[in-house]
């Protein structure tokens, strides 16, 4: 174990690259848990049949529609960064990506369905 940790030692080091990606995933992070609470509170204060009425217009909602689905993907592409673009967690961030990207579209499809003019990036 101690070996494993001098090895360490040298490899870790707060480079530009590490520095960077703790930033961002730091932006990711907190634009995440802001837009999370932020659907929440909607749930909790308004009907189902209201909850298409307005979108939320804070953080990133002011424009993507998905601010959460964003702020996720972001903040595993600064993990990936910060971890040095190690095979794993380059590998995570992209399937996160994959996965909940067209989450996003059919989001942001049944918003401009359900609301009137709704368009978020226009």
């Amino acid at each position: 174990q101690g070996t494993m940790l001098k090895e360490l030692e040298g490899r870790v080091a707060w480079s530009l690259l590490t520095i960077a990606g703790l930033g961002v995933m730091l932006f990711g992070a907190y634009h995440n848990v802001l837009a999370d609470y932020t659907l929440r509170s909607l749930r909790r204060t308004s009907s189902s049949a209201q909850r298409y009425v307005a979108p939320p217009n804070v953080g990133l909602f002011t424009w993507v529609s998905g601010a959460n689905f964003l702020g996720e993907i972001v903040e595993w592409s600064g993990y990936a960064m910060l971890c040095g673009g190690a095979l794993p967690a380059v590998a995570f961030a992209a399937f996160t990506a994959l996965n909940i990207g067209p989450r996003a579209v059919h989001h942001h499809a049944d918003y401009c369905k359900k609301i009137d003019g709704y368009d978020a990036l226009g």
